[in-house]
């Protein structure tokens, strides 16, 4: 499943091509202006590498286990170090209805100590994150838990 960008990234990298777009259209060239298109391509180029780079590998399922590949970064686990899945959700302060992104939380056996596990997260960068968490879920045999906190009344 490919990663994606979130919008506020994608906004960020959107400011400094509209602040090119006016200052070539409605503003003096002079020095002051030609330094901040310098600086907004250079904001533009880093943000289009960061987020390309983002962008490419994935969470690629096989029949044996699964494997994240984000950049250079390679990790693979099989089915059989799947020890939980618990289901979250992040902070909910900038939704309109309050709740938080959903985040999956792995609980894998550690490849180092096998008698230790790691947490490993399935944020809201997966597109499809709930189909994802399902699929692991069912390959590996366990159920997803609730790990929400809901307040008592």
């Amino acid at each position: 499943m490919p990663r994606r960008p979130r919008a506020a990234g994608v906004a960020a990298g959107m400011v400094p091509l509209i602040a090119i777009g006016l200052l070539l259209r409605y503003g003096p060239l002079n020095a002051l202006t030609i330094t901040v298109l310098v600086l907004c391509a250079l904001i533009t180029g880093g943000w289009t590498y960061v987020w390309i780079q983002r962008l490419r590998g994935g969470f690629f399922v096989f029949a044996d286990g699964f494997v994240d590949a984000v950049g250079m970064r390679i990790i693979a686990f099989p089915w059989t170090d799947v020890m939980g899945i618990i289901y979250e959700e992040t902070g909910g302060l900038l939704r309109p209805s309050g709740r938080g992104a959903p985040l999956y939380r792995l609980e894998l056996r550690s490849p180092a100590d096998p008698a230790r596990t790691v947490a490993w997260g399935i944020d809201a960068t997966y597109a499809g994150n709930r189909v994802l968490a399902a699929l692991i879920a069912r390959h590996a045999g366990v159920s997803i838990e609730d790990g929400t906190r809901r307040p008592a009344r």
